[in-house]
């Protein structure tokens, strides 16, 4: 009978054993994908870091143009009326 009440005992050790490791598994699992998922979002955001700093140098390089353009008018428009 002591012997079957320890048998009973080690199956059942043996069962929460092999029920935490698989969790643990699934829980590596988990951190893995979100690692990766993270990482892949950290490659996504630097490229459109890389986007708008270029939409910010066209911006800029166009506010440059049309200053260049205006000043040039404003001086065509100097020179007609002298």
């Amino acid at each position: 009978m002591n012997i079957d009440k320890l048998e009973k005992a080690k199956e059942t050790y043996i069962s929460v054993v092999a029920n935490k490791l698989k969790e643990q598994e699934e829980l590596e699992e988990r951190i893995k994908a979100l690692e990766e998922k993270n990482e892949s979002q950290e490659i996504a955001l630097q490229i459109h870091q890389r986007k708008l700093k270029e939409l910010e140098d066209t911006i800029e390089l166009r506010k440059l143009t049309y200053k260049f353009a205006l000043e040039s008018a404003s001086d065509s428009s100097k020179k007609i009326k002298d």
